[in-house]
């Protein structure tokens, strides 16, 4: 009962959405001028096959969407299919036929070094008996709060995998931000170098980041709920749409970012 009634809290605040019914109704009528909407089934550490297998159909109801003219990419969280390599290899492989991009989300930062190889060896699987360069349909998300994101983003850039840029949903005195923001623009002087499309952003309120972001002609992705406040931005904005029973872990980071 109470699960029910704090999911529909979160669809009036507009900050996550309920069913996946919901998501497409704000898809297909709230979100038509948009460029761009990342899909994300909320939901983290499923040990249940149940529980992996209904994110794996949650995945493909989207997967499904795409081609009809509509710009729709994907993002999950590893831990929903408990790290199971097969099944999320299969949906990279489909999200690549689809040119479209799937993105590796961020969970626990605890966990970035095992995101970080899972995304080089899903770039890897996906040019096996290609003469070609990796594709970029393979996306992860850096938080700049990790010691190792400077790291990770060259690896990423050198692997033609695309980084979404933020800040870590954990709260950050007055120095660790500056010290943060001057690691996020040496990322951006990095990208700029590659001369590729790669690196985006992604904020909600930060207006460092959004600066950031507009200084050099970045991608943003927000979230569902704000993007109305930015979305005269100049360059491509991404709407980040998350959907989902499964809030707690979810409104527990929105509140470790808030507070």
């Amino acid at each position: 009962m109470f699960n029910r009634l704090f999911t529909t809290f979160l669809e009036l605040t507009g900050k996550a959405c309920g069913s996946l019914k919901y998501a497409l109704d704000i898809f297909n009528n709230e979100l038509v001028s948009v460029d761009t909407v990342i899909f994300n089934y909320i939901g983290e550490n499923n040990h249940n096959k149940n529980n992996i297998y209904k994110s794996v159909a949650n995945c493909y109801s989207i997967l499904n969407l795409i081609g009809n003219g509509d710009e729709i990419e994907l993002s999950i969280k590893p831990s929903q299919f408990n790290y199971n390599t097969t099944l999320i290899e299969h949906i990279a492989r489909d999200v690549n036929i689809k040119r479209s991009v799937l993105w590796i989300d961020a969970e626990e930062y605890d966990q970035a070094e095992k995101q970080f190889k899972l995304a080089l060896d899903l770039s890897s699987f996906l040019s096996l008996g290609s003469n070609s360069k990796p594709p970029n349909s393979i996306g992860l998300c850096l938080q700049l709060i990790d010691a190792n994101c400077m790291v990770y983003a060259k690896k990423c850039f050198d692997a033609n995998i695309r980084v979404r840029l933020c800040k870590g949903a954990y709260g950050l005195d007055e120095r660790n931000k500056r010290y943060l923001w001057e690691r996020a623009g040496i990322i951006v002087e990095m990208h700029n170098e590659y001369k590729k499309d790669l690196l985006e952003i992604a904020t909600i309120r930060d207006i460092d980041l959004s600066m950031l972001a507009l200084e050099n002609e970045l991608p943003l992705q927000i979230l569902y709920g704000y993007h109305e406040k930015l979305i005269d931005y100049p360059y491509i904005t991404k709407v980040y749409l998350p959907f989902g029973t499964h809030w707690w872990p979810y409104i527990k980071r929105r509140i470790k970012e808030k507070f």
